[in-house]
């Protein structure tokens, strides 16, 4: 990769960086480590993906819907504007100044994002278990060779990448913590 953004916070103006990695070309993707890294600034972040920059905000991971972009950039204009107003009213304030570590907004924001995936991960696993505990039912003894028969059979794991006995494991984990939890539900 030849560029790299720094860590801290940005203003409303693109960085010098990114400016850079435009001129070594469109395929060089901007990866920063949270979004309101890159900028705090809905516009410069819209602009980026209006001009078809990739960028891949490590937070929040590769596939990451334009909408669910444009709210997080959203937040994190509000946070800078929150920020500038408190400093601004605190005796010795100094517009700027960074607060304390702690649960942001855009954390709290993506609270939703997580929750939805979450249940798109109950719902493979609940789909995939009936077919998993078949295939332990027919002689399936161990993850590996249950992972060797959904292979066999063509089914995909909910990544579409082929079954590995972790992965085996993880959907019996989590299929198992549905159906305590239905069963919790049902008393």
């Amino acid at each position: 990769m030849r560029s790299r953004l720094s860590a801290r916070p940005s203003g409303t103006l693109p960085r010098p960086r990114v400016r850079t990695r435009r001129r070594h070309g469109k395929g060089t993707p901007v990866v920063v480590a949270k979004l309101d890294r890159l900028s705090r600034d809905v516009h410069f972040i819209s602009g980026l993906m209006a001009q078809r920059v990739p960028f891949l905000v490590a937070e929040l991971g590769p596939d990451v819907p334009p909408f669910l972009l444009h709210i997080l950039a959203s937040v994190a204009e509000q946070e800078r504007a929150a920020d500038l107003r408190a400093d601004a009213g605190r005796p010795g304030g100094r517009q700027g100044a960074r607060r304390p570590a702690g649960q942001s907004q855009a954390q709290r924001a993506r609270a939703p994002m997580l929750a939805a995936k979450k249940a798109r991960a109950d719902a493979f696993a609940a789909e995939v278990a009936p077919i998993i505990r078949e295939a332990q039912g027919v002689g399936a003894a161990t993850l590996q060779s249950v992972a060797d028969a959904l292979n066999a059979r063509g089914i995909a794991t909910s990544q579409g990448k082929r079954w590995q006995p972790a992965t085996v494991k993880n959907a019996l984990k989590r299929s198992r913590m549905i159906d305590i939890a239905r069963g919790a539900g049902a008393h």
